[in-house]
């Protein structure tokens, strides 16, 4: 039965990779919050202990969050920054960037060029938006348990396991 030892041992090794690659998440929030009270001094050159303490108030609030919002309702927050992150780096930053720079002049080649640019920002909008129903609707009303035991029951077959969930 699930959680068991194995899964506990996979949750734990995820936190800490999370825990070891907070430094490199944290840094642009430790950069801007210290350019908004030091314009003139870059976060290098900040006072260790003023870098010490940009490093706890972070690390300490993101490992505190889990804890105060509860297991559900921090997957759910994980599941929608993933989720937002992926669409925005995958489709929506690549069409800006193909915005921002120069569009070819030539006219064919031009209408070529921004209707491949749509199609990407086209892409982007409408994965956003089917996240954003998805995660409105209920969850129970979205599956389907005799699914789920069905697609269960033809892995359990599939890798020849002795005991079929039921």
């Amino acid at each position: 039965k699930y959680p068991d030892v194995l899964t506990s041992i996979l949750q734990g090794s995820m936190a800490l990779m999370i825990y070891f690659n907070l430094p490199l998440a944290i840094l642009p929030c430790k950069s801007q919050v210290w350019n908004f009270f030091s314009a003139d001094v870059s976060l290098a050159e900040a006072p260790w202990a003023m870098q010490v303490a940009l490093t706890l108030f972070f690390s300490l609030s993101s490992i505190a969050v889990p804890t105060l919002i509860g297991d559900e309702a921090f997957g759910n927050l994980i599941l929608t920054v993933a989720s937002t992150t992926g669409v925005w780096m995958n489709l929506l930053l690549p069409a800006v960037i193909l915005i921002y720079s120069r569009a070819p002049s030539d006219g064919r080649e031009r209408h070529v060029w921004l209707m491949k640019v749509a199609w990407i920002v086209l892409l982007g909008v409408l994965c956003l938006i089917d996240g954003i129903i998805q995660m409105l609707e209920p969850q129970s009303s979205t599956r389907d348990p005799k699914l789920a035991q069905e697609c269960s029951q033809v892995y359990q077959r599939h890798h020849g396991a002795v005991e079929v969930l039921a």
